[in-house]
């Protein structure tokens, strides 16, 4: 309660002094007493804020190594709820940690001081403590064609080839039948990752878009079959002709702490689906969905090609056979 107390009275000071010397319409001299006033009030000491003392932290409060996020309820004002439960015990632990290096001399309470200032600083040269409101006026724009557009066009230059053994891809649009393995595949939240939606994120269909498979289906020639099996589990559906394999492998949704890491690799899941692939393929293209490099080392021999995908989000590239045939084009030159 102190320490909310302290974040209370300490905001409510900020937010009159920025009144009292900046009311409507002052213009830039108020501005500039807006500034001189702000800069006195930070000097004077905004750690009051962040107490000297610190309570240990509960065992129980550490978020696990990537632990998944829960189902929302279906209840619209429970999911609210839960969010913001999150938030708020995500802020709490932050602030916590933040008292605890402060009173174990971790962390100079000088150096909360430059923190705090310089944001407030930002923020009151944005003129947001004048209009901390958004234009809605621009709303009409978001998510426009046009907007869609450069969206593609980012996620299609991000793309970055790793591996082409022989010159496998671009892969032809026409091929007979084409085994494509892995839930990243056709899951819109993982190839969209963290802060999706949610604070974590979370597999599934959260939000409308086009997952790698539907974009794989939709470049193909009408004639080829396309296989799809999340665990890539084809035996019964291979013949004795050589087939030519996708497989779309990545990290699992996560936003901050919960994605830390002790190995950075995949999933043990898609390093099984991998190993099944790659002796049941003639050619076995990777496609590797991640926020950060993992270490692929030990598999990386087994795959004909790899092409490393990043977070693509909703919207695949309309054609990935010609943005395969650029990247070709810049290693020739």
């Amino acid at each position: 309660m102190r320490r909310h107390g302290y974040l209370l009275l300490f905001v409510v000071a900020l937010l009159a002094v920025a009144l009292a010397c900046n009311p409507a319409g002052s213009g830039d001299d108020g501005r500039e007493a807006t500034r001189t006033a702000l800069q006195a009030t930070l000097n004077a000491g905004v750690t009051a804020a962040v107490p000297a003392t610190a309570t240990a932290a509960p065992a129980g409060d550490q978020p696990a190594e990537n632990t998944p996020e829960p189902a929302p309820p279906a209840d619209d004002d429970a999911v609210e709820q839960a969010r913001a439960g999150a938030t708020a015990t995500a802020e709490a632990i932050a602030a916590r940690q933040t008292e605890q290096a402060v009173a174990a001399g971790d962390v100079a309470e000088a150096r909360i001081d430059e923190a705090v200032r310089r944001i407030l600083t930002v923020k009151f040269e944005l003129g947001l403590f004048e209009q901390p409101y958004a234009n809605p006026d621009l709303m009409a724009t978001v998510g426009s064609a046009e907007h869609r557009a450069l969206a593609r066009e980012a996620v299609a230059q991000s793309q970055v080839l790793l591996r082409n053994e022989e010159g496998i891809l671009p892969l032809a649009a026409d091929l007979p039948r084409l085994f494509v393995g892995g839930h990243a595949a056709d899951d819109i939240g993982i190839q969209s990752g963290g802060w999706t939606i949610e604070w974590q994120g979370q597999s599934g269909a959260i939000t409308p878009g086009t997952t790698i498979l539907q974009g794989i289906e939709a470049t193909v020639s009408p004639d080829t079959e396309v296989v799809y099996d999340a665990l890539g589990q084809f035996a019964d559906s291979l013949d004795t002709e050589p087939v030519t394999c996708i497989a779309v492998v990545g990290e699992r949704p996560y936003a901050e702490g919960r994605g830390d890491s002790r190995g950075l690799r995949l999933p043990a899941e898609d390093q099984r689906l991998l190993e099944q692939m790659a002796g049941n393929c003639a050619d076995l293209v990777v496609v590797l969905i991640s926020g950060r490099p993992l270490i692929i080392t030990e598999l990386l021999g087994a795959w004909d090609a790899l092409v490393a995908a990043w977070l693509i989000l909703r919207q695949v590239f309309s054609r990935p056979t010609d943005q395969v045939k650029r990247f070709e084009d810049d290693i020739n030159d």
